[in-house]
């Protein structure tokens, strides 16, 4: 929806003031897009698809194009249907990035890819966001993949946007707490958490909206032990996806 491939049932969409259906070649003037299954000609070696897509794009930066060839280590002569899965994701970035776009939207790209394949592809991201300075929009089912180098992460389940926030930040809010409490209690009952486990005189905490009122109306039970830990991205996911 978001290039203007699908059309939306209801809803408003814009991107850099774009409607992808109203305006879809301006739009894709200015956006880079590797979608989830690519599909490219693949009679054609990496220099005749690159020499297929350069004419549609003035700005085309042959730099650049070098530049990637190098990094995902291409040979303009290898013939598209021989390269291997991660190869072939290369080329569709390597064409997604040579028309220097403000936007680039990867769309599962990872899906099929074995870890080497994944790593490699992940690396050409890292350079696009050091050297290029460019705006990526990532979607993906392997969160843990991209939670080092993403700034801003939204969590989508049964169509539903759970949130939207800056990593860093919903790392300070989400939390995992093991504590042992000085007296025997059954329960503890106190709005911010979102999953309780229980082990013996242990009780490990998962919690949302952690800080230090938190902690003080924690402290209420009589505390004798706490461990305070962070949460991967990952782990943020399952538990508001696996608790609704």
């Amino acid at each position: 929806m978001m290039m203007g491939l699908l059309k939306r049932t209801s809803g408003n969409l814009k991107i850099l003031g774009f409607d992808p259906e109203k305006n879809p070649v301006e739009l894709r003037k200015k956006v880079g897009y590797v979608a989830e299954e690519q599909k490219m000609y693949d009679w054609m070696n990496v220099k005749e698809i690159i020499n297929f897509c350069k004419p549609f794009y003035p700005q085309w930066d042959e730099e650049l194009e070098k530049k990637l060839i190098d990094i995902f280590e291409l040979k303009y002569e290898q013939k598209l249907k021989n390269l291997s899965r991660g190869a072939y994701k290369k080329v569709a970035l390597l064409l997604a990035l040579c028309h220097k776009p403000e936007i680039i939207i990867l769309d599962d790209p990872f899906r099929g890819l074995d870890p080497v394949s994944r790593k490699e592809f992940l690396e050409g991201v890292i350079f696009l966001l050091k050297e290029e300075r460019k705006t990526i929009f990532f979607s993906t089912h392997i969160i843990g993949e991209v939670e080092e180098i993403g700034d801003t992460a939204g969590i989508i389940e049964k169509g539903e946007l759970l949130l939207s926030e800056r990593i860093e930040e919903l790392k300070k809010k989400f939390k995992k707490i093991e504590v042992e409490f000085k007296s025997n209690i059954s329960e503890v009952d106190l709005p911010e958490i979102v999953k309780i486990e229980k082990d013996k005189k242990k009780f490990i905490l998962f919690v949302k909206n952690f800080n230090n009122t938190f902690i003080n109306k924690l402290r209420s039970y009589e505390i004798e032990k706490i461990n305070i830990f962070d949460l991967s991205l990952e782990q943020i996911f399952m538990l508001l996806a696996g608790n609704r």
